[in-house]
């Protein structure tokens, strides 16, 4: 089957080409990035007669792309998507819904969510775990990454909320901080914004909310106005606050690395360390770390990230906020922990820190989990599997 991956400048899993390769597949990857194309005719005129002039089965990206999707459909060639994101804004448009293009997201409400709106075409497929069995990790190498906690990724300092919140009026600014302080620290699971922001009725909110749809370019009038507004204003300003205080407070009591990139702003006490190679250095950290934390970007409502899927991939011991996807990939307390409170993560660092066998079969349970059942190899079957049935 000859394949198409697109290259991305904010996305870019080279598992999927490879792996698709591995399968047997002639694979190749587009050399200009999808986002230079949006605004540029020159490479969209080259992207299309590209596509004219190769045989392609299907074209395949972790990102929707509305340049790619228009010219595939042209040419009647399969898009799929894989996305890596959630929320997935870009799919909110009429292109995403081409009879052409299959869409598979890893966050079983967002799915929900975008078939209530007439999205017969997303389907829900959790992400994998890169194989890294060949990962050699050295005695200095686990010297320097090795931790009792280590987490890995953004603090979200750049967010909506602290960029416009000094134009909101009084009451929505009020109202917005109501939401995020009964929400916070609590990983039951629950949603507690979007019932709230359903009730708001002041003008602005409506003003916000056309705001943001056209920040994201062509998305379509029919997304939630509460799902926008709570992903935009709500979720990750509440990622910033819980992470930063989070990793406080575990620093006042344990040995943590935090690493993320220099122009995060960190709360104080907090040992920072660069951002690291997601495709190598972020796995020595996961293997050297006694606990790999996970907390979860608030506007993945239900899904795993791949954070954990890589932390699993080299055997590494996961604990996370409660995810409900993750309860239902994962066995709890034998292949992946959680905790849905700070008293239930101060609990369970302290346990698992004592009890280092019962930590270590952990990590190697995980990883049988996810290189039995969530290879890069057995999820991309599946996608070829529905693409072409």
């Amino acid at each position: 089957m000859r394949i198409l991956y697109l290259a991305s400048e904010k996305l870019q899993i080279a598992a999927v080409p490879f792996t698709l390769e591995g399968m047997g597949h002639q694979v190749g990857i587009y050399p200009c990035p999808m986002e230079q194309m949006e605004c540029n005719e020159a490479l969209q005129e080259e992207f299309e007669r590209f596509l004219g002039h190769n045989a392609l089965d299907l074209v395949f990206s972790n990102t929707f792309y509305r340049w790619a999707v228009e010219c595939t459909h042209r040419y009647g060639i399969p898009y799929a998507v894989y996305g890596m994101d959630s929320p997935h804004y870009g799919l909110w448009q009429p292109s995403a819904r081409y009879e052409n293009v299959y869409l598979f997201q890893f966050d079983s409400r967002e799915c929900e969510m975008l078939q209530k709106y007439g999205y017969r075409n997303v389907r829900y497929l959790p992400l994998a775990a890169r194989n890294k069995d060949s990962l050699v990790v050295t005695d200095e190498e686990i010297g320097r990454y090795g931790a009792d906690i280590s987490f890995v990724g953004s603090l979200y300092t750049a967010n909506a909320f602290d960029e416009r919140s000094g134009d909101f009026p009084e009451t929505v600014r009020e109202a917005l901080l109501g939401m995020m302080e009964e929400n916070a620290f609590r990983w039951d699971g629950a949603d507690r914004v979007s019932p709230r922001l359903a009730l708001e009725t002041e003008p602005y909110w409506e003003q916000l909310y056309e705001l943001f749809r056209r920040m994201n370019d062509g998305i379509l009038l029919d997304i939630p106005r509460t799902y926008l507004l709570k992903s935009f204003l709500a979720d990750r300003k509440l990622t910033n606050l819980e992470r930063n205080m989070v990793l406080q407070l575990l620093s006042e009591r344990y040995d943590l690395k935090l690493y993320t990139r220099a122009e995060e702003k960190v709360a104080p006490g907090i040992r920072r360390f660069g951002e690291v190679d997601c495709g190598t250095d972020a796995m020595k950290v996961f293997y050297a770390s006694k606990i790999n934390l996970n907390l979860t970007l608030r506007s993945i409502e239900t899904g795993v990230p791949l954070r954990v899927f890589d932390i699993m991939s080299v055997g590494g011991f996961v604990l996370t906020d409660y995810r409900e996807d993750a309860a239902e990939l994962f066995e709890e307390d034998q292949e992946i922990v959680m905790y849905r409170s700070p008293e239930e993560l101060l609990d369970k660092v302290d346990y698992y820190l004592a009890h280092e066998q019962e930590r270590l079969r952990i990590g190697v349970n995980g990883y049988r989990r996810v290189k039995r059942e969530y290879s890069f190899e057995r999820q991309l079957s599946k996608i070829l599997e529905i693409v072409f049935s």
